[in-house]
């Protein structure tokens, strides 16, 4: 006899021996990620001027923050190469080889202090914060506008 379909919703074997455990098939359950995506999408809309303007603004702010950052850690990496490792010859007293190698660590450090300052100074303190005044402002702004459709569909 060819292969007849089975049933399984009532987890019976269909040998007549113990009952098997349910089998699901989930197959019909699961979405392709475009559907989920369109589900609740409903219309885009575009934002209002002043959202708009906060956007390219935190986008020029973001890239201006990409660039202090990178221009630091290339200063910084310019700072360390230039700062050699000490030659340390052969007659060198233990004392004196000591002394150059915590000079050699100073300097080490000092740079990379520098560096930790300035992206301290600018990136931390001046451009974070404004960046993330204008991500709120928008995002805020933004659930408020969506806040008050919803509240005009609920009244109509």
């Amino acid at each position: 006899m060819p292969d007849e379909p089975k049933d399984v919703s009532s987890g019976a074997n269909p040998s007549g021996d113990t009952p098997a455990a349910p089998t699901v098939d989930l197959s019909h359950e699961i979405a392709p990620p475009a559907a989920v995506i369109l589900q609740d999408a409903g219309e885009a809309t575009e934002g209002t001027f002043t959202q708009r303007a906060g956007m390219k603004l935190a986008k020029w702010v973001g890239a201006l923050g990409a660039v202090v950052t990178l221009m630091i850690v290339g200063r910084w990496m310019w700072m360390t190469w230039c700062i050699s490792c000490p030659n340390i010859p052969a007659t060198t007293s233990a004392e004196q080889a000591t002394t150059l190698i915590s000079n050699y660590k100073a300097l080490q450090e000092q740079a990379l202090q520098s560096g930790r300052d300035m992206f301290d100074a600018v990136v931390v303190k001046a451009l974070l914060p404004v960046f993330t005044s204008i991500l709120g402002y928008i995002f805020g702004a933004r659930s408020l506008s969506e806040g008050n459709a919803g509240a005009e569909d609920k009244a109509n």
